[in-house]
């Protein structure tokens, strides 16, 4: 599921960073669409962890994923949906 999400909703780029509150609320409403059920923050940033991705403090305390962005709406691919009935 870590898998799939990171390759339809992020970018990998060494010149990046995102948010680490927005990428699990991303991940979160990617795991609603799809039906799936989101593992808890923690689990989510050990997934990271163990995939070879880091965190950044900022000065204000905010948390960042170093290496990627997420995609912007309209240029990721959306998640697939099961058709039923066609």
């Amino acid at each position: 599921m870590l898998t799939r999400f990171l390759a339809e909703q992020v970018v990998l780029d060494p010149t990046s960073r995102v948010d680490a509150l927005e990428l699990y609320a991303r991940f979160r409403s990617y795991c609603a669409f799809e039906a799936l059920t989101a593992s808890d923050h923690q689990t989510f940033y050990e997934a990271l962890i163990e995939r070879g991705f880091s965190t950044q403090r900022d000065v204000r305390g905010n948390d960042f994923w170093v290496g990627m962005r997420l995609q912007e709406p309209g240029a990721s691919k959306e998640p697939r949906r099961k058709r039923r009935g066609f």
